[in-house]
């Protein structure tokens, strides 16, 4: 589960946002790998997140490179 595998499963879930979940089921991890992993592209700026209800859901953010 590398940085660009990540960030190309973007390109397959449908929806502008990823939960863990999305994440976890892709690559058979567990949801609090995927969620560090997330939180990893979130500290060098290539995603941000949100809590929406019980979840947190990630998205590219606009004009960042791979």
């Amino acid at each position: 589960m590398t940085k660009t595998e990540i960030l190309d499963l973007f390109e397959t879930i449908p929806g502008p946002v990823i939960a863990t979940t999305d994440v976890a089921e892709h690559f058979d991890s567990t949801t609090e790998g995927a969620r560090r992993k997330l939180n990893d592209l979130c500290d060098e700026g290539l995603l941000d997140r949100r809590k929406v209800g019980g979840t947190r859901v990630y998205w590219q953010i606009d004009g960042m490179g791979r």
